[in-house]
């Protein structure tokens, strides 16, 4: 696993506790004076989101999921034009989801390639 992966992880983890939080700030307050903060912390998220992507391609990650979290990485703002704020959520939680499902998946086939075999949940009957 590449330092640049892990480092990128990070960083939309972060970006999007961030970007939450300055949302329940901006939805509960109305403090408009933190909307120019919010609109850059998202657009560093929706980029973190694609540089995750391009790296995990670089990784051998499925087309599928690569091309699924770009998109749901442009979903959150092109709903935000609606102003539909309850929609707009969903979109952001689900990009978050998303971005952590992509980089699950490239871990535990970093893990299998090196013969390592990872952690599963226990099966039940």
């Amino acid at each position: 696993m590449s330092a640049a992966f892990t480092v990128v992880h990070t960083l939309v983890r972060l970006a999007g506790l961030a970007v939450t939080m300055l949302g329940v700030v901006l939805l509960t307050t109305q403090n408009v004076a933190l909307a120019p903060v919010y609109a850059t912390m998202a657009v560093a998220l929706m980029l973190s989101m694609w540089t995750l992507a391009c790296l995990a391609a670089r990784a051998g990650a499925h087309a599928g999921l690569l091309v699924l979290t770009v998109l749901v990485g442009v979903v959150p703002p092109v709903v935000s034009l609606s102003g539909e704020w309850p929609l707009y959520v969903l979109a952001g939680v689900s990009a978050l989801a998303q971005t952590e499902d992509l980089a699950l998946r490239v871990r535990r086939r970093h893990l299998e390639l090196a013969g390592d075999s990872p952690p599963r949940a226990p099966q039940r009957s």
